[in-house]
């Protein structure tokens, strides 16, 4: 950019040997400049096929259900992103410890940019290399869930439905986070249809 603007001002204050200066106003130039060279920064944002956000969940991605972990896309990380830390949770339950009740919780490297559905199947059988898996709320439930690492979708008790957030936060190279998180919700209810759009 430096070196753009001296190029301009040489440009613009210049004149041949001999020959009156001759001003040219350069705020338009620089203006045109500027308008092609820099672009606001776009933010971190999340973005799923399988579901809109604030609207319900099919029970594909129910633990009643198919149990399959739905599409999840981000785009524009900051710099220095090197991991990515997935996490679904409901917003409506706790654990023993008075957390929000995870779902899935896991890492991936800053190359992947996306999930397809069931990424979450058994075992990390789908997830891409490098991922790490954390237990999930349902480990040590006996035999809702095999491993715990696993995703395991909604299952909320009778009554309203509840609301599961999916979010994806940019993580350093120490795991830190780099902002804050991008994230969809959706609700959930096995027990009455969700309302018609």
């Amino acid at each position: 950019m430096a070196r753009i603007l001296t190029i301009l001002l040489a440009i613009c204050f210049c004149a041949a040997p001999g020959q009156a200066r001759e001003h040219v106003p350069i705020l338009p130039v620089l203006n045109m400049i500027l308008m092609r060279t820099v672009s606001p920064a776009q933010p971190f944002s999340l973005s799923s096929t399988s579901f809109s956000d604030g609207g319900y969940l099919s029970s594909r991605y129910a633990l009643g259900g198919s149990n399959i972990s739905p599409q999840l896309s981000w785009n524009n990380p900051p710099g220095g992103t090197r991991y990515y830390r997935i996490k679904v949770y409901d917003l409506d339950a706790t654990d023993a410890t008075g957390q929000n009740w995870i779902h899935w919780l896991l890492e991936v490297p800053a190359s992947v940019t996306s999930l397809a559905e069931n990424a979450g199947a058994a075992g990390g059988a789908n997830l891409p290399a490098g991922s790490i898996r954390y237990s999930n709320s349902f480990f040590g439930q006996g035999n809702q869930a095999a491993a715990g690492t696993d995703y395991d979708g909604p299952d909320p008790p009778s009554g309203e439905p509840h609301r599961y957030r999916f979010s994806v936060t940019p993580l350093d190279i120490n795991k830190n986070p780099l902002c804050s998180p991008a994230y969809l919700e959706a609700k959930y209810t096995k027990f009455t249809p969700p309302p018609a759009p």
